[in-house]
């Protein structure tokens, strides 16, 4: 849905009053223009310190048989007019949190680079433990909503790690000493509310991706059929299986939802070496 909301600035207030406060339900908020279907956005995950958080990260990824892998960690985000309620209320703060402790047991850095989309996809600055705790406010809010396209943000993703350097090419300075650049995956955490109006470009678009050492994990949130992200975790064409898709409302604990982001991760891992991806 194309839809434009408030001023920025009475956002941006709005999301001060909530910061501090644990990650309530979205029907605890004032109503704003995009409210109509904010029932179907209550989930509940509370706030904590990313440290407390990296227990349970660490015992996700030992269950999963991580421990020791490391990855980049790509977060992108919807900034559809429907989800405003979920940014306005902390929630999208909150799972980003989440990411941020993934990236932390993952990425060398700690930081996971960030995207954001609509009917068009944005860049933004990475986010670390540093910049975590204003991150939307400061970064995101001041983009305009929008409609729901997936492979404009999916395509810039895949031009920048399919070399699986990160630097959109082939690893050009190993290149000229002889030697072969080691490839690192690409672990997308891609956060949406609803289907897209863009769907043969997307599927074109993973379909491309699956030659290349990037795992995609799509996160639904809210009550929507999600229809077109279930078709993508099992859709045909593709060199090995490189999405997995699952949704969640209402309350998930915070073990719950890692290993719901780790579901299918250990498996492409290996596929993709078997496949000579990396």
């Amino acid at each position: 849905c194309c839809l434009k909301g408030a001023p920025v600035a009475p956002r941006r207030a709005r999301l001060r009053r909530q910061e501090g406060r644990a990650c309530g339900a979205v029907k605890n908020l004032v109503s704003s223009p995009h409210s109509a279907h904010s029932e179907d956005l209550m989930i509940n995950l509370v706030k904590r310190p990313v440290i407390d958080l990296q227990k349970d990260v660490q015992v996700a990824v030992k269950a999963a048989n991580l421990y020791g892998q490391k990855a980049r960690v790509v977060f992108v985000i919807d900034k559809s007019g429907s989800m405003e309620e979920v940014y306005l209320n902390g929630q999208v703060q909150c799972v980003m949190d989440r990411a941020v402790s993934m990236a932390l047991e993952f990425d060398d850095d700690g930081k996971a680079e960030v995207y954001a989309f609509h009917n068009r996809a944005f860049a933004l600055r990475e986010v670390g433990v540093q910049n975590l705790s204003t991150y939307i406010r400061d970064e995101v809010l001041s983009i305009p909503w929008g409609g729901t396209e997936y492979a404009p943000v999916m395509q810039k993703i895949v031009e920048k790690y399919k070399s699986g350097t990160g630097d959109g090419g082939g690893g050009m300075l190993s290149g000229l000493f002889g030697k072969k650049p080691q490839k690192m995956p690409t672990y997308v955490i891609f956060v949406t509310d609803g289907d897209n109006s863009d769907h043969a470009e997307a599927e074109r678009v993973i379909r491309e991706a699956s030659g290349y050492p990037i795992f995609w994990k799509f996160v639904g949130i809210g009550r929507a059929a999600f229809t077109f992200l279930k078709r993508l975790d099992t859709m045909a064409g593709r060199k090995v299986d490189n999405a997995n898709f699952f949704a969640f409302f209402g309350s998930i604990p915070d073990g719950e939802l890692y290993n719901g982001l780790l579901e299918e991760y250990p498996k492409w891992l290996k596929d993709a070496k078997a496949a000579s991806i990396l």
